[in-house]
């Protein structure tokens, strides 16, 4: 798995995880050995969309 598509797998495990529709500012910290993403972190604030 390539850290591009590790990374669009941590942002959806988050936004299913808060309940939200977005993560706004998503920021990403990864740890990588010898090719392979061992851990992922995604900071960032869970927004949701309103009706007006």
């Amino acid at each position: 798995m390539s850290l591009t598509e590790a990374q669009d797998l941590v942002l959806e495990e988050a936004i299913k995880s808060y309940n939200c529709d977005m993560i706004l500012n998503a920021t990403y910290s990864h740890l990588v050995l010898k090719g392979k993403v061992l851990h992922i972190t995604v900071y960032g604030y869970p927004a949701r969309y309103k009706k007006q």
